[in-house]
């Protein structure tokens, strides 16, 4: 990715034209492959303007007390691929407090895609590929 130009978020934040920040944490599992343990969302976000957005880009849409407590805004997530074959969503519903779709505490919104991918077997079952679009309005 670097190759092409595009920077990668891992455990970093990118102020986006003075509008918000894009914040891009490391997955939960490189923890575990890596053997080094993603940054916490309040060391990411020090010195980070908190009156702009605060949008993050987490893999997995677990430990949401974090960012509801750190003021994020919208959390954009996936994974769980909406179980990707019945009867495994009854699974991931239960281990994610929200699988897929929308999710909202507060001011904190989390968006769970089920992606257009798969994991393992090269199938899906009982759920439908996505690509979400989303469309962003700020508050003044």
């Amino acid at each position: 990715m670097g190759e092409a130009g595009v920077r990668v978020l891992r455990d970093s934040t990118q102020e986006v034209a003075g509008s918000f920040y894009l914040v891009g944490r490391d997955d939960l599992s490189s923890e575990r492959v890596n053997k080094v343990k993603r940054q916490s969302l309040k060391t990411l976000l020090q010195g980070v303007d908190r009156s702009l957005p605060l949008l993050l880009m987490d893999h997995q849409p677990s430990q949401l007390e974090e960012p509801v407590e750190q003021g994020i805004d919208l959390q954009l997530s996936g994974h769980t691929h909406a179980g990707q074959l019945f009867p495994i969503r009854l699974m991931t519903r239960r281990i994610f407090e929200d699988d897929w779709g929308l999710l909202r505490k507060g001011n904190f919104q989390l968006i769970v895609s089920s992606g257009y991918g798969t994991w393992g077997p090269p199938i899906r079952l009982g759920n439908t590929p996505e690509v979400v679009d989303i469309m962003i309005k700020f508050n003044q």
